[in-house]
């Protein structure tokens, strides 16, 4: 038996496009036949907000496991990085484990992917001013991820720590970039709002979210997340979260009593918009929790690409 093979992160680096990996979560969301996952399984520890989290799934040729680890108080005490992950990749012909990597990267574009698929199916398509709350690691990877499918002019940014939106502002190529200096200001007159923070508290309120307005909403991804008032379902005429069972019990959804209505982006991208829809008085909302299909897909490309396959 050969012994599984370690790609390094800068190979990874290497094998990572936004567009294409767009491409292969446009895919996975597009034709859910050719995978399988069960919803995350997680482990709390301690009293921060820290958890681990099992993350099995099938896509493809490949079967695998992301073990990932959030803990929201590393960057605050000079740990890095809130979060942490290892994936496995294993043959689906005989078992046997193939290729060990870094899931760092890996997640965040698949992340930043993930929305730019909902952005493209759920958001207007002359959406040209982009709002993001939360300015930390995950943030660049979604602003170059929604400009692939939308022509942004303006990105206007809100960080608590303004130091951290100033400098994220000072690197991003785009005509205007504003930080502002409240969470209102910033989502108010944004054509698409994605907010990244790792949330208990709902910040956003829903008579700040504004007809023709798309919404990501990132942040929430375990049990006890909020980022938004209970209440925003109801003021949204379109309600997509990436998986129903995951979503419910994990994403700004679970916070929701009018889940009957609310749809998969399995469902939107392979069928469409529902009839009646309307991108210019419309609301849409995408609740996003994150899916270990998504993670061994891009995980089984990378290794292909690795081989040479």
């Amino acid at each position: 038996m050969s012994n599984p093979i370690f790609i390094p992160e800068k190979e990874i680096a290497d094998n990572l496009h936004m567009p294409q990996v767009i491409e292969l979560m446009e895919d996975v969301f597009k034709h859910p036949e050719k995978g399988d996952m069960v919803p995350k399984i997680y482990l709390e520890e301690g009293l921060e907000g820290n958890d681990f989290r099992a993350m099995p799934a099938r896509h493809g040729k490949y079967s695998g496991i992301k073990w990932a680890a959030l803990f929201p108080q590393n960057g605050a005490r000079g740990h890095g990085p809130s979060v942490s992950a290892t994936i496995i990749v294993n043959s689906l012909e005989n078992g046997r484990p193939l290729a060990v990597m870094d899931g760092m990267l890996i997640t965040s574009y698949r992340t930043a992917a993930v929305t730019a698929v909902a952005t493209k199916y759920l958001s207007n398509s002359n959406a040209e001013t982009a709002a993001f709350i939360g300015c930390g690691f995950q943030t660049n990877f979604q602003i170059e991820a929604i400009c692939n499918v939308r022509n942004i002019k303006t990105i206007k940014l809100f960080d608590l720590d303004k130091d951290k939106a100033n400098e994220l502002c000072s690197n991003i190529n785009v005509d205007n970039c504003e930080v502002c200096d409240t969470i209102e200001d910033c989502v108010r007159g944004s054509d698409i709002l994605t907010t990244l923070t790792p949330s208990r508290s709902p910040f956003v309120k829903a008579a700040w979210i504004e007809p023709g307005m798309h919404v990501n909403a990132i942040g929430a991804d375990a049990e006890g997340k909020q980022e938004f008032e209970d209440n925003v379902a109801n003021v949204c005429s379109l309600f997509v979260v990436d998986d129903k069972v995951q979503a419910f019990h994990s994403g700004e959804s679970q916070h929701s009593e009018n889940k009957e209505s609310m749809l998969d982006l399995f469902h939107i991208v392979k069928n469409g918009l529902p009839l009646g829809f309307d991108h210019e008085t419309g609301i849409s909302f995408f609740d996003s929790t994150g899916l270990a299909i998504e993670d061994v897909a891009l995980a089984g490309l990378i290794y292909e690409n690795y081989i040479g396959v």
